[in-house]
């Protein structure tokens, strides 16, 4: 066999943790191309057993260029993480179909590392970190089973992996300890085109509904003191200004507004503020490929990492793509009136007619009271309306068909068609797209806060208060704010529809705590992890003092020099010779002496042997060399004799030579 040549223990590694690496990946990458997997893998087995033959070059060619113009119109065009982590498996795959002697199966193991770290990219959980310590256990297997001959065990590279992994352990914990660590490749600004989930910048009659089909996290908070009650938890994310008649969008230039702040408090709230401490908190954000952050009513204090804009909301400096930590301050209780008055609250022209013909009649009415006025309008939500998860299409004047047609909806129905009324007659007010609520989890004291918590209201600007917050969805539908939304819609059909498989759905008691504490571990994980730089700073401070880089060199030198020396201890020791038998070590004196009379001992001479040839050259002791190799003999292969008796034998042969 060509030594260079892949074994059948060596190829069954490596379409192993090819395998392997490609699971966690389920869902990322095109369901084709894990098709095309298993059809590379079934290809690569029938080439090594020799019933297919490699794929001519122009066929391997048109495999990359038809599965790469495939992996673009999978992703629609957009080039962004995904579609990087697809074209770097495609290649992975596909190198499969020519990979013939050691060379190629090195760089297929090289790629199975670089994929297997990818899908840190996407997930960090407890489940996937365990699972990735048996995805590089096999790659560094099929890594040494490459180097070793088609006779050996397939099991036994895997055992010297594990060996290798044992003896790397120590070291690996001083450094894991001790060095620190650049931000970890997956928490990099990676570009990356639209949103992947979550809120939008732009919302329509029934798009927040759309967001109770999904129970994917949008993020946990956790909280210094007492915890709000539910009506409280009102999650700021972005507010809405533009208003086309149908949709409301974010205001021109929302993301060249405000400035960057530091911890402490911030803009003209800031002497207001100091008189009563402001609720703490901790939110853990899921990634959602864009820069809105959630917060309770107005911010005070944050990390300089995020912006307050001029309508109170904060903004990161980019789209966020991994999952982030951040500390927040807020005062809850207040009106948002330090908050400037808004430039433009009117109309589009034409629009929603009928709408700002009632308005006007029922401004009349309430006196051109805007207190009146308002509660007006949410008496008649009240009264007349009702709340749904499935209201009917609105494909014209979507607020004129909402308030005199179908008069059903959702939270962002009742939220636009209020600010319609309010705008209509001259108050300023506008979208606030957010989460209200989230579900207590009480084994690790915090709270998550999932897409389906999603919710819509708005602002009015109500003088002398300033801007005050509204949410006409408490009018229809109290139960709404006062309950959780799991509670709330778990007996509709279309909550959670897309998540078929959550374990939201699970309805036992016994069952939902076991969720609960299932996500309380991973909860602790994720902090944890997010919290380790902070962490090993800490335990810098707290072990090394001020200087801290010079002391942690030093302190990380003694601790590798000291494993290194047992390291080298422990090999020395493995290696050292076997101590000599007692009569051995005799006879090997003996030969010394004989040595230096010019009779060595050859390399390939026995004992009885080199006997005879000592009766030649001492005729006079020829009986006692005799006696010599036949006593040897019995002792060492016959086990007769004993070895005090033997080693004086040859004593007395050392004696006489002198």
């Amino acid at each position: 066999m060509n030594p260079y040549q892949l074994s059948r223990p060596a190829l069954n590694w490596l379409l192993a943790s090819i395998a392997l690496v490609l699971l966690p990946l389920i869902g990322r990458v095109p369901g084709w191309l894990l098709a095309l997997a298993a059809v590379c893998i079934a290809w690569r087995l029938l080439i090594h057993q020799g019933r297919l033959s490699y794929p001519h070059w122009s066929v391997r060619v048109l495999l990359l260029l038809g599965c790469s113009a495939g992996i673009l119109v999978s992703f629609r065009g957009q080039i962004g993480v995904e579609t990087a982590v697809a074209l770097l498996v495609l290649g992975f795959l596909l190198k499969l179909l020519e990979m013939y002697q050691r060379r190629d199966a090195l760089l297929v193991v090289y790629l199975a590392y670089l994929v297997a770290a990818l899908a840190l990219l996407f997930n960090q959980s407890i489940p996937l970190a365990i699972y990735q310590l048996v995805v590089l256990a096999v790659i560094s297997t099929a890594l040494r089973s490459v180097y070793q001959g088609s006779r050996v065990d397939g099991w036994r590279p895997l055992w010297q992996v594990l060996r290798l992994f044992g003896q790397a352990l120590p070291i690996t914990l001083v450094l894991f300890l001790l060095v620190p660590r650049v931000e970890p490749f997956w928490q990099l600004s990676w570009q990356q085109g639209n949103a992947t989930t979550g809120l939008a910048e732009q919302v329509a009659p029934g798009d927040v509904a759309r967001l109770t089909r999904s129970a994917d996290r949008a993020f946990q908070a956790r909280f210094d003191g007492t915890v709000p009650a539910q009506t409280q938890l009102y999650w700021r994310a972005m507010t809405l200004s533009q208003f086309d008649g149908r949709r409301w969008r974010l205001a021109d230039g929302y993301r060249d507004q405000g400035t960057q702040q530091g911890p402490s408090a911030v803009g003209a709230a800031a002497a207001i503020e100091r008189e009563r401490a402001p609720l703490n908190y901790e939110l853990i954000l899921e990634p959602t490929g864009q820069r809105y952050m959630p917060s309770l009513a107005l911010p005070v204090t944050f990390a300089g990492t995020l912006k307050r804009r001029q309508d109170g909301t904060l903004q990161l400096q980019n789209e966020l793509l991994q999952r982030r930590q951040f500390a927040l301050g807020s005062q809850l209780g207040r009106n948002l009136q330090d908050l400037p008055r808004p430039q433009d609250s009117a109309l589009p022209q034409g629009s929603n007619p009928r709408s700002q013909a009632y308005a006007r009649q029922l401004w009349q009415r309430s006196e051109r009271n805007p207190q009146t006025y308002l509660q007006a309008i949410l008496q008649l939500y009240h009264d007349r309306f009702s709340y749904t998860l499935r209201p009917p299409p609105l494909p014209g004047e979507s607020v004129d068909q909402f308030l005199f047609d179908t008069r059903q909806g959702f939270c962002g129905h009742f939220a636009s068609a209020t600010a319609v009324l309010l705008r209509a007659v001259g108050i300023p007010a506008r979208l606030v797209s957010g989460y209200q609520g989230g579900e207590w989890n009480p084994y690790e004291g915090y709270l998550t806060v999932r897409q389906y918590d999603a919710h819509a209201w708005l602002e009015a600007w109500l003088p002398p208060a300033g801007w005050v917050m509204v949410d006409p969805t408490a009018a229809v539908a109290p139960e709404r704010v006062e309950r959780s939304a799991e509670q709330l819609f778990a007996r509709d059909e279309q909550f959670l529809a897309d998540s078929p498989f959550s374990p939201m759905r699970w309805r036992g008691e016994w069952l939902n705590r076991l969720r609960m504490r299932w996500e309380a571990v991973n909860y602790s994980w994720q902090r944890w992890v997010l919290n380790y730089h902070q962490r090993q700073s800490g335990l810098f401070r707290d072990w090394l003092g001020a200087n801290q880089l010079s002391r942690a060199v030093l302190l990380t030198t003694f601790l590798l020099g000291v494993l290194l020396a047992l390291v080298a201890c422990w090999l020395l020791r493995r290696n050292r010779p076997v101590p000599l038998h007692p009569c051995d070590r005799a006879f090997v004196r003996l030969q010394a002496q004989l040595a230096k009379r010019g009779l060595p001992r050859r390399p390939d001479e026995s004992v009885s042997a080199f006997c005879q040839r000592l009766q030649q050259h001492y005729p006079e002791q020829s009986e006692q060399w005799r006696r010599l190799a036949e006593q040897y003999t019995r002792y060492r292969y016959a086990g007769e004799g004993s070895t005090e008796q033997l080693c004086v034998l040859i004593e007395r042969c050392r004696r006489r030579l002198a």
